[in-house]
């Protein structure tokens, strides 16, 4: 066999080999996800904000009062701290905004007792940007699974 010929073929199993991890790195990173606990950590209103920075873009469960009485609130509260009970507003009302789900149709207004699960964000504390019309925190939510009126 001459050497130009030899060369060749190893030329030639070189790019199958080459295309077929390539193949197999686009089919295995196109299905696989962010890595992410499959069941988010439950928490308290008091958590986020005792600890913003160890909660910020991750998603959480929380149950807490979301104060929807006008058309400017959309805030989260619970002075309880403890998620085995049931939420309890107090004279900070307000420090979490809302982000509610894309939806055609508008929350009623009110004061619900909820749980959902969501993704919680922080703006830097020397930032000007503000969720909302009020607030440094906000949480966005991604699945409702409770929402009892209160008023």
């Amino acid at each position: 066999m001459n050497m130009g010929l030899a060369r060749g073929y190893v030329r030639t199993a070189l790019l199958i080999a080459i295309s077929i991890a390539n193949q197999a790195c686009a089919t295995s990173s196109s299905t696989s996800g962010p890595l992410e606990d499959p069941e988010p950590q439950t928490v308290t209103c008091c958590d986020l904000l005792a600890h913003p920075e160890r909660y910020d873009k991750k998603t959480v469960r929380i149950r807490a009062l979301l104060d929807h009485t006008d058309f400017e609130k959309d805030n989260l509260d619970d002075v309880n701290c403890d998620a085995g009970k049931p939420p309890r507003a107090g004279a900070a009302l307000g420090k979490i905004w809302v982000i509610e789900p894309d939806t055609t149709q508008r929350a009623p207004f009110g004061l619900f007792d909820i749980t959902a699960t969501g993704v919680f964000y922080v703006a830097p504390a020397d930032s000007p940007a503000r969720y909302g019309n009020c607030c440094r925190f906000a949480f966005q939510i991604t699945h409702l699974e409770k929402a009892e009126k209160l008023k």
